[in-house]
């Protein structure tokens, strides 16, 4: 296994961006035989999102990311994206959701020789990062196969109501972040409009998993998106479990998260 810390200068952003990179490609022998069943196929690819105030190195410091790497033969890519919501902002084409849907793809497939299969290609987050992993997926659904959001910040319905919660972030902010909040309603911000734009396109949307604590100030945004996908799919798996918006209920989720990602 291989931790590689990555800076250039990208096209998207025109600037500089940093993202770290596990790569299993250099596992031993044993620990292949210890977990054939993951090196019986091609490595996956995760990209994995942080959560706000997060950057490349969250994920590495605080959770078993590189004994996951190596378990279910995955590479993880954690790119840095500040508190971006993962979105372009002010209708731009060039952000950060053209950088991690389409840049980032592109370049770390080519850099470490990475499958291009969209089964083989998954993406995650937590918090903040849940919710910018479960609308890249969806705005990019030919290129993502499964999505994994915890604790996910599914914050639009709080933002389109007659009072907006903004508990999430300060009122300029979010107005910066997801433009008019009456518009949101047919936004491409919102991942409803997403998943319901792809069924009338014909495509596949990408398998969701979501977990979040029965005490977690987010709860009633993920079980409106609960109710939602049940209305449309069988293609989610949903849990909510005791716990509150904390580090440790990400502890607990992650690795079922993963391993829900590479079933084939």
């Amino acid at each position: 296994m291989a931790i590689y810390r990555v800076e250039y200068k990208s096209k998207t952003l025109k600037k500089s961006v940093r993202f770290s990179a596990i790569i299993p490609n250099d596992v031993s022998i044993s620990t292949k035989k210890k977990y054939a069943h993951s090196y019986e196929r091609a490595t996956k690819t995760l990209f994995l999102l942080h959560g706000y105030n997060g950057d490349e190195t969250t994920f590495l410091k605080s959770t078993p990311v590189k004994e996951y790497s190596e378990k279910y033969n995955l590479a993880i890519i954690l790119p840095s994206c500040r508190n971006s919501y993962y979105l372009n902002l002010n209708d731009s084409k060039d952000g950060y959701q053209t950088f991690i849907t389409k840049e980032l793809v592109e370049y770390v497939r080519l850099a470490f020789n990475l499958s291009k299969d969209r089964d083989d290609t998954i993406i995650g987050g937590v918090s903040m990062g849940g919710y910018g992993a479960l609308h890249s997926a969806l705005f990019s659904c030919n290129t993502f196969s499964k999505v994994i959001a915890i604790s996910p910040a599914l914050i639009i319905e709080d933002l389109r109501s007659p009072n907006p919660d903004f508990s999430h972030g300060n009122y300029h902010f979010l107005l910066k972040t997801f433009g008019d909040f009456k518009k949101l309603s047919s936004s491409d911000s919102n991942y409803k409009v997403l998943f319901d734009k792809n069924i009338d396109k014909g495509y596949q949307n990408p398998d969701i998993f979501i977990a979040v604590g029965i005490d977690d100030f987010l709860l009633e945004g993920c079980r409106d998106f609960r109710d939602f996908l049940k209305e449309r799919t069988s293609r989610f798996s949903y849990i909510e479990d005791e716990g509150v918006h904390s580090h440790s209920f990400l502890l607990d989720y992650l690795e079922t998260a993963i391993k829900w990602s590479v079933k084939n």
